[in-house]
């Protein structure tokens, strides 16, 4: 009765922890090693990701053997782990009509920005976060590209998260096609 008792606990308690998936980003040109207090470790190539599942609600983190930080999940069920401490962007793009969420004062909001990437001005809805963990709430991850915009759609906002160099390079790019198309 006993074992059945315990079984039944463990059944229970291991149908309780809520799984997340942490997406473990390596902005680098080198590979990196990502490990964890529990002993987990994971090899993340340069410019590459690596998705795991990690069921604990909270941990340390290390870079290379070194301690980066301990990091606690919240009800989210999606991450980005940053163990560079790189910048990020997340931007919101309106569709179909100049619409944007209403910030909340929460710190997943994305606010109208003012920015310069060597220069060159560029003003956006957009976050930038380098966060050791960061909450998924974007649709279009690094790798994904923001599908084209037409006339015909109904409003709708994109959120998409950048590496800072790609973010930059898109920043640039509406710039000079801005400058472009108003010759």
């Amino acid at each position: 009765m006993r074992i059945l008792t315990l079984l039944a606990f463990i059944a229970l308690f291991s149908s309780c922890t809520q799984k997340k998936t942490l997406i473990i980003d390596n902005p680098t040109r080198k590979a990196i090693e990502v490990s964890f207090e529990e002993g987990f470790t994971r090899t993340v190539n340069a410019k590459s990701q690596e998705r795991i599942v990690i069921t604990q609600s909270s941990t340390t983190v290390y870079l290379n053997g070194n301690k980066v930080g301990d990091i606690t999940f919240d009800s989210d069920s999606e991450y980005l782990l940053n163990p560079t401490l790189a910048n990020y962007y997340i931007e919101e793009v309106a569709y179909g009509g100049g619409i944007h969420s209403t910030p909340k004062g929460t710190k997943n909001d994305i606010l109208e920005t003012q920015l310069k990437f060597d220069d060159i001005p560029f003003k956006g809805f957009v976050r930038k976060d380098k966060s050791l963990l960061i909450t998924n709430v974007w649709k279009y991850g690094i790798d994904d590209d923001l599908p084209s915009q037409n006339d015909s759609q109904s409003p709708s906002i994109r959120r998409k998260i950048y590496r800072e160099v790609e973010f930059e390079r898109y920043a640039k790019k509406l710039y000079y096609d801005a400058l472009r198309d108003a010759n």
